[in-house]
This record gives C-alpha cells, sequence and structure tokens, in this order.
C-alpha cells in the first residue's frame, strides 16, 4: 500500500497542555503517556492535531490548535524509555516501572502502557501560548470530545496546506510555551 493510501489526521481534545503529553523538549515532540488509542493506531507520516479544550482555561471561546505534527518515527515504550531515559515524559523504565514524575501516578499506569507506542515528529509546530484559531474550514476536525481521525478523511489536504503554509509563517519547531504548569508531582509506592 503506498503511504498517500494511508494518509490521515487524529485530531483530539487536550484538556492539559504541561509538557507531558505532548512534550516538546530539544526539537522532538513525543506523545508518550495519554492518548493510548491515537499512540496505538497513527502511523508514520500521519498528521496529529491537538485542540484545545474547555478545561485549558485560554480565554476564549473558540477552539484553539495547540500544535500540529507529522509523524516521523514511531518506537515501543522500552525502546523509549531506553533511547530518551531523561525526557520529562519518559515516566516509565524499560520494565514499565513508574518512575518519579509530575504528570502521572498509579492510577495512570494501565492507559499509558495500553497505548503500546510512544510517537515522535521533528516535523512539528507547537503553538502553546500562542494558540491560532481553528479556521473556519476545519472546524468539522474538532471532535465532540476525546480524538478522531476518520471523519478527519476529508480535510487531509486542508490540513497539510494549513500546516505547509504555518511552516512559512512561523517556522517549525517550538513556537510558544506551555499553557498550564504540572504542580502534581508522583512518586510510585515504595516497595
Amino acid at each position: 500500500m503506498s503511504e498517500i493510501f494511508n494518509l490521515r489526521t487524529f485530531s483530539y481534545i487536550m484538556s492539559v497542555d504541561n509538557g507531558g503529553a505532548p512534550n516538546v523538549e530539544n526539537d522532538i515532540f513525543t506523545l508518550a503517556i495519554c492518548k493510548p488509542v491515537i499512540r496505538r493506531c497513527i502511523r508514520i507520516g500521519n498528521y496529529l492535531v491537538g485542540i484545545s479544550g474547555e478545561a485549558l482555561k485560554l480565554g476564549t471561546k473558540s477552539k484553539q490548535i495547540i500544535f500540529i505534527a507529522k509523524i516521523t518515527e514511531i518506537m515501543t515504550m522500552k525502546e523509549y524509555a531506553k533511547r530518551f531515559p531523561v525526557r520529562a515524559d519518559s515516566i516509565y523504565t524499560v520494565d514499565g516501572k513508574l518512575r518519579p514524575n509530575k504528570f502521572h501516578c498509579n492510577e495512570n499506569i494501565e492507559r499509558d502502557l495500553g497505548g503500546k507506542n510512544v510517537i515522535l515528529s521533528t516535523d512539528f509546530i507547537f503553538f502553546g501560548n500562542k494558540h491560532i484559531p481553528v479556521p473556519h474550514e476545519l472546524k468539522e476536525i474538532i471532535p465532540a470530545r476525546g480524538h478522531q481521525s476518520r471523519k478527519n478523511d476529508p480535510y487531509i489536504n486542508k490540513i497539510i496546506a494549513m500546516f505547509a503554509n504555518y511552516k512559512i509563517i512561523h517556522g517549525s519547531g517550538k513556537i510558544g510555551e506551555h499553557n498550564t504548569i504540572s504542580t502534581k508531582g508522583c512518586r510510585p509506592p515504595q516497595c
């Protein structure tokens, strides 16, 4: 099958933007925790769009694009823990044990590890607190809640064009800062 035949765009509603999911350290976009279905189903070459949810409290009622990423690499959680042990979102050891971190505690382990993969991109724009409104012609990519992909199929060419235009205007990589700061902190139970 050709890559074009499998081309998809996943979009999801972000309730938190604190550097955990996604993480955009050192010019690499990663989604290593949360969104397990997306992390299992997305493929290299697919696009991922993060859209503001009510919980982000951005001060605007209109939905905003927080990031756009073209997926350039996918690896298992174990591979990620080996290759990137010090990234903020690398919160699991090679054997799947939770590390001390500021994002997730024990109640999130099953969901996080259920995603099986970590998705990476070196071709992304993270707007963060410099978010942009979802263009009127792309309102249909806004999920009612959670995420969607198949409903986005008719809009793939518009999404690709928008991404290319924004890269010309803004450049790529991390443009803005995260919208919230994680203060939760979590340490796994002592054995």
